[in-house]
Parts: C-alpha cells; structure tokens; sequence
C-alpha cells in the first residue's frame, strides 16, 4: 500500500471517475504505523494520505480497522466483510498423538506475532512434559533466534518445537494433530490462521489486539490482554480441561466459523458492496 506507485492508480482513477476500492489489510493500524515511522510519516505527508482520501471507499476485514480508518479522519463508506477461508475438499482426519498434547502457533516468527510474550507465559505455566508448544511458520527479521535465547533462559527450550515454514497441506494435518491453538499477536487486522484453526475444529488462544473477541463471546477461545500473564492465565484455563471439554469446544467453534467464513457468503456480501457503490442496491448492513 506504501509503494509510490499507488500514487499514479490515485490519480488515474480519480480522473476518470472510476470507483477505487482500498482494503488496508492491517498496513493502518497504530503498529502497522509506528513500525518505520519515519519513513511512512514522510509518505503520508507526500502522498499516502491523499491517495487515501480520494478513495471511493475502503474494505475492512474487521471492526478495528473500520476504526482505525475513522480515527485518520477518513468518512467514505467502509464495508465491514471478514475473508473467506478455502478448506481442503476432504479435511484431514484428527490425529492426535499418544505420547504428547500439542499447543501449535501457525504464522510468521515475527516480533508483532507476540511469541517473546508466549514463552513466557509458557514458563509460567510451566505444564507437564505431556504438552509441547510447536512454532510453526517462516522466520522473519532473524526473530526465531531471540524465541531461542528467551526459551533456553527460561528452561523452557526442550518442550518447544521449531518446526520452520510450513505448505498448505502441512498445514491442515498440523492443524488437526493439535489440542489448542494459540496466536498472541500484538496486531492482526484479520489473522486468518485463527479462522483456520477454528475450521479445524481447535479451541482458540488469542488477544485483544486481534478481531476476535467473539471466541469468549461464544465460548469457543480465550482472548486476553496481549501480555504474558494474561497468555499464562489463557495457558493454565486450557491446558488444564479435560480432552473432551477442548474437543467440545472445538466442535463449536468449527460451526460458529463455518457460518462465516464460507466464500459463497463472501462474495455476496463484496458484490453487494460494488452495486451499492455503482447506486445499484441500498446500502448493505455492514456498511458503515
């Protein structure tokens, strides 16, 4: 969104008077902003801030970026419409393994990802050699080495596992080997690997610096303060219920997000949007 080129799009469509559409996914937020700040401030000031502004409308994945848009002053009409998942056609079997209860992290080893936080609530917790925290996901900005130092000081190291990046078809048979899920991001304008998990049928940790405070609501997660105690506390409520209260819960999240998340009902809702804005439709519920 921050390339110069977008300036020449801005000015193109503005000319010719066509509809131009900006989904920010995240690249707003107060994180996303104060990370290179120097150097987006002076972007802003050139460019961004009128690219932006001459925007027929915005497409928001959640309700915090709808508000972090508001909150640059800007008015056009927002869609408020989660992404779709694709599942694989046959999901695979759940396969939990005899030996060890797994806690699986699934994105980019990153700092805004939170996992500093996450091994110290870890070693806080301190649960039995039953259960394993397996980090799955690229290594970004050498940050895997700092998780290492901090797992090895906390004593930690041996019950985590680095699993490096991973395909989609790993993906998923991660995803159905695990007990818990856990994404204690400090920002996430959708975070599309809880939607997932949800998918596959696991119970969810994640904060509140993340869309998805509908996992409490519906008793499907947690979602906590994006601190280490608060992630410790999360850790301790989890990992100390029975397999069938998590399998309970996962089964409940899998219908809660298969209601939401299905393309079909995705792509209605963007088509909707693009009428209402070519004055075809009147304006749908999740414009705001």
């Amino acid at each position: 969104m921050w390339l110069p080129t977008n300036r020449a799009v801005s000015e193109v469509t503005s000319a010719q008077k066509v509809i131009r559409i900006i989904s920010p996914r995240g690249m707003l937020s107060s994180w996303a902003m104060g990370h290179g700040k120097l150097k987006k401030r002076m972007a802003w000031q050139i460019y961004q801030k009128r690219n932006l502004a001459t925007a027929t409308a915005f497409h928001a994945t959640g309700q915090q970026e709808a508000e972090d848009l508001r909150s640059l002053g800007f008015q056009q009409p927002i869609a408020v419409i989660p992404n779709g998942v694709v599942t694989p056609v046959a999901m695979p079997p759940r396969t939990l393994s005899p030996d060890h209860k797994n806690v699986l992290f699934l994105s980019r080893i990153h700092p805004v990802k939170g996992l500093l936080n996450l091994v110290q609530a870890w070693a806080h917790v301190k649960p039995s050699f039953e259960w394993k925290l397996v980090l799955a996901g690229p290594d970004e900005s050498d940050h895997r080495r700092d998780v290492e130092s901090l797992a090895k000081q906390l004593e930690v190291f041996e019950q985590i596992e680095f699993l490096g990046a991973v395909d989609d078809c790993e993906k998923w048979h991660r995803l159905r080997n695990a007990d818990l899920f856990v994404l204690p991001s400090f920002s996430e304008n959708f975070g599309i690997a809880i939607a997932e998990s949800l998918l596959a049928e696991l119970p969810v940790i994640t904060t509140t610096a993340t869309p998805w405070q509908a996992l409490a609501e519906n008793d499907i997660g947690w979602c906590v303060d994006p601190t280490a105690d608060a992630i410790a506390i999360a850790l301790r409520e989890a990992v100390s219920q029975t397999e069938e209260c998590r399998m309970d819960m996962g089964r409940r999240g899998g219908a809660w997000a298969r209601d939401r998340f299905a393309w079909p009902s995705i792509a209605s809702q963007m088509i909707s949007f693009y009428r209402y804005l070519q004055g075809k439709e009147n304006r749908p519920g999740f414009v705001i």
